[in-house]
């Protein structure tokens, strides 16, 4: 056993290596268990295993321009292995499309401390936003080589639709559009007996494309009606995973 008598330590912990993150992690990922990631930290080691550093998580989180910041305790597992979650809380339009950064903060009995550079990621999936009176849904695998689907109901049975595709949310004619119509994109539908109707368009396999998100909302068409909608569905919100 060896016991330093001489000057304070004044040096910071050394961060080795810090887990890095995948481009993209499932919402249903984020909202179980959290994202589990490890670090290796030096600074000094006793023989039985025992460590006198500490670890927190420092992670930030951005959701349409709004932002928060968290701290985590993290667990030394052995070996100079520090392990924490990531599990960011929702933002007020919820966790899809989230950037998350996160950082490891190591610090010794002295106080030296020292913080890693940040990985990222987005948290990819689907989720619904505002309402209306037919219901839209996601369906399909929303990762790229996959399709995006969604499916609604509730529709007049027998009538025509679309569906819109955009890349930001709206509120427009009093709530009515929840898509931005700009750079929007729009697909017919045709609502079936029962007042459903489908809609699938397959991903590319680009993977400059991952975390890219999407918003839709489906529409059924009468002409005789304000702005031509007889109906319109809650909003849909994705962001695409990667492979």
């Amino acid at each position: 056993y060896y016991r330093n008598g001489g000057p304070a330590d004044t040096r910071p912990p050394r961060i080795g290596r810090v887990e890095a993150a995948p481009l993209t992690v499932p919402l249903g990922t984020v909202t179980s268990n959290g994202l589990v990631r490890h670090a290796w930290i030096q600074d000094s080691l006793w023989d039985d295993g025992w460590t006198f550093e500490t670890a927190n998580l420092l992670i930030d989180t951005n959701k349409l321009g709004e932002t928060s910041s968290s701290s985590v305790p993290m667990r030394h597992s052995g070996g100079q292995i520090f392990r924490g979650v990531v599990h960011p809380s929702p933002a007020s339009t919820g966790l899809v499309g989230m950037h998350v950064d996160y950082r490891v903060e190591a610090s010794d009995p002295n106080g030296n401390s020292s913080v890693s550079d940040p990985e990222s990621f987005v948290i990819c999936g689907s989720e619904t936003y505002g309402s209306g009176s037919i219901a839209l849904a996601a369906g399909g695998d929303l990762t790229l080589g996959g399709s995006l689907a969604a499916s609604a109901s509730g529709g007049p049975p027998g009538q025509p639709g679309l569906i819109a595709v955009g890349f930001a949310r709206a509120s427009l004619f009093g709530g009515t559009l929840l898509v931005d119509p700009n750079n929007l994109f729009l697909f017919p539908l045709t609502f079936d007996g029962s007042g459903a109707a489908n809609f699938s368009v397959v991903l590319p396999s680009n993977g400059a494309l991952a975390g890219l998100v999407l918003d839709l909302q489906a529409f059924a068409l009468a002409p005789s009606q304000p702005h031509g909608i007889a109906a319109a569905s809650n909003g849909l919100e994705v962001a695409l995973c990667a492979p």
